[in-house]
């Protein structure tokens, strides 16, 4: 269940209640099938599932851009000449993911095909890695704090990536999309 705190429990809990009662009366008015009864209370639950669903994203979402905002600040902290560090390899096309508090800053990503993407871990003490799992790609190297590791990309298409280590224990995954 939900983190929610009583009073909002219980309101939720009471439209769900009131719902049933009324959608069996109108069930019972209009000679519904036992069948066609359970399909359409099933999709009463599933459209207030998800609106508990979208309430528990958006507190995720809350959670992950203060995550990178904090990950931005330590990114500046530790690269202060930010020109230099994304000009190392003189590259036009170079942009940086930062890996802090096992989350991907930021998760989810829409670049051009021929960019180089610079996986920077500004974590304190954790080392990650960077795995294109699904395309069957190695996994990169653990890198730690201050290190990083960059990849071409050149394909297009949507591709998910996950940290090694963190994937299953700490949900550290991103998605990178590639368009021309």
């Amino acid at each position: 269940m939900l983190n929610y705190d009583k009073h909002k429990f219980k309101y939720q809990e009471n439209i769900i209640t009131n719902s049933f009662l009324s959608f069996t009366t109108i069930a019972r008015d209009k000679k519904l099938t036992f069948t066609a009864f359970l399909l359409i209370f099933m999709i009463i639950i599933s459209s207030i599932s998800n609106a508990f669903a979208a309430d528990n994203i958006k507190q995720n979402l809350d959670k992950i851009n203060k995550i990178c905002a904090e990950a931005e600040i330590r990114y500046q902290d530790l690269f202060t000449n930010i020109s230099t560090y994304n000009s190392d390899n003189n590259q036009k096309n170079k942009i940086i993911i930062k890996l802090y508090k096992y989350t991907f800053c930021p998760p989810y990503l829409e670049i051009t095909k021929g960019t180089t993407v610079q996986f920077v871990n500004v974590d304190k003490r954790t080392s990650h890695s960077v795995w294109f799992k699904d395309n069957g790609k190695d996994e990169s190297d653990r890198f730690f704090p201050e290190e990083s590791v960059e990849m071409f990309f050149n394909e297009i298409g949507e591709f998910n990536y996950i940290c090694g280590p963190h994937w299953q224990s700490d949900n550290m995954l991103g998605v990178l999309k590639i368009i021309k």
